[in-house]
């Protein structure tokens, strides 16, 4: 039987099922094409694309990869495995003890295919057919991606490190993790590149569910050389009395664009955002972060910090939400922006959508240049001023730094002191 699956005649027709292809997973990756299909560029009088042009991110090649990407076969797209499979697996060993617990850590095409059950009732449910533009595209089109699950009553010691390398010149990821009650795990998602490529992009997707009582960890880091041009969808939704913290680093690309969300829909559950930016010459980069409490007594914090030198220039947008029935509320917002020199420019925008007045709330954002006095005392201990403009840059960040394990912390501190390495004060 032709289990071609029609679609409007006034729509792009989208590409047959795969012999391997799941039906569910196809209609899911149809209606990602669709309303891709349908839907005009982002509204730019939005602040989620207000200070970036979404057109960067539009991609040329759409007629090869609705053909070559999305098959599945055998979990590895009918090809060779990608070249990030054999060193993410081999950077975390999946233990016989975690495997007799039911930790499952996998490639997302072999979870399709194999863990149905899963992947069927949670894949799309944060970032969905019609979540936005690019986020549509991704689900239709992804390529590369991987599927983790922490059963109930689990602890994973070590982190899970995920080593994606952007290889090709258009590049989709996806990630779905699914940790049970009472269970932890910190999960390293490290973005880097295999060469100074030219109009390279790459568009991901993280949907993170966590169950009542869990304790997780989510850093994400974006590294690739310039040329890169990256697009990062991350959603979590996290349960009664567990605690997320998501920490975050911009340091690589030419322009990154992140988007970020934690929903809050357990009583008692906390979610704490944290961020790194450092760019120089003329990279840009793009944060936006959103905690939405629907749930009494929860807690959220972020706490991003920028610096900027040369002809870079960053934006950072941040919406808290409380609903009506969400009562004893806290929820913190900080954004701190360090220019180096002059012609970097910082972009800042908090926002607080609160609708009901049981709650603590608050939010700021500061920006300008190193306090000249800061300097001179520390010229004045015999430092340079290279050297006190360094250590200034290093004392902003360590706060965050310190929250970080040791295994990405040490990537962090390097790449800053690359970037202050051709700072001249």
């Amino acid at each position: 039987m032709d289990k071609r699956i029609e679609i409007s005649k006034n729509d792009r027709s989208f590409r047959r099922i795969d012999e391997s292809e799941p039906e569910w997973f196809y209609r899911l990756r149809r209606k990602g094409w669709d309303y891709y299909s349908k839907i005009g560029s982002p509204n730019r009088i939005s602040n989620l694309w207000r200070y970036t042009n979404p057109a960067i991110f539009e991609n040329g090649e759409l007629e090869r990869l609705e053909i070559e990407l999305p098959k599945v076969r055998n979990g590895n797209n009918g090809n060779r495995p990608a070249e990030n499979s054999k060193s993410s697996f081999e950077d975390f060993n999946l233990t016989p003890e975690l495997k007799e617990k039911g930790v499952i850590f996998k490639d997302l095409f072999s979870a399709v295919r194999l863990n149905p059950g899963l992947t069927e009732k949670f894949l799309g449910k944060l970032v969905g057919f019609d979540f936005g533009r690019f986020e549509a595209l991704n689900l239709a089109l992804w390529n590369k991606g991987w599927f983790l699950k922490i059963p109930d009553n689990t602890t994973v010691d070590e982190p899970i490190y995920l080593n994606n390398i952007i290889t090709e010149k258009s590049d989709f990821r996806r990630l779905l993790v699914l940790v049970g009650d009472n269970s932890r795990v910190d999960i390293i998602d490290d973005y880097s590149s295999s060469g100074d490529t030219q109009n390279t992009s790459y568009n991901c997707v993280t949907e993170l569910f966590v169950g009542n009582g869990s304790n997780v960890k989510y850093i994400n880091l974006q590294r690739p050389h310039s040329g890169y041009k990256g697009l990062l969808t991350y959603r979590a939704a996290i349960g009664r009395d567990s605690n997320l913290h998501s920490i975050f680093g911009g340091f690589g690309g030419t322009a990154v664009k992140v988007n970020v969300g934690v929903r809050l829909t357990g009583k008692g559950s906390e979610s704490r955002i944290d961020g790194i930016v450092f760019a120089e010459n003329k990279q840009h980069f793009d944060y936006h972060t959103r905690h939405h409490h629907t749930s009494s007594d929860t807690y959220s914090n972020l706490n991003f910090k920028v610096v900027l030198k040369d002809k870079s220039n960053s934006a950072y947008t941040g919406l808290i939400r409380i609903e009506e029935d969400a009562l004893n509320c806290e929820a913190y917002q900080e954004n701190r922006n360090l220019l180096l020199n002059k012609g970097a420019k910082a972009e800042s925008i908090p926002e607080l959508e609160i609708l009901t007045d049981e709650v603590r709330c608050s939010h700021g954002a500061t920006m300008g240049p190193i306090d000249p006095e800061m300097i001179f005392y520390l010229k004045s201990r015999g430092l340079n001023s290279i050297e006190a403009t360094k250590a200034v840059v290093e004392g902003f960040v360590n706060s965050i730094m310190d929250r970080i394990p040791v295994k990405i912390a040490d990537i962090f501190k390097n790449l800053v002191s690359e970037k202050l390495g051709g700072q001249t004060g």
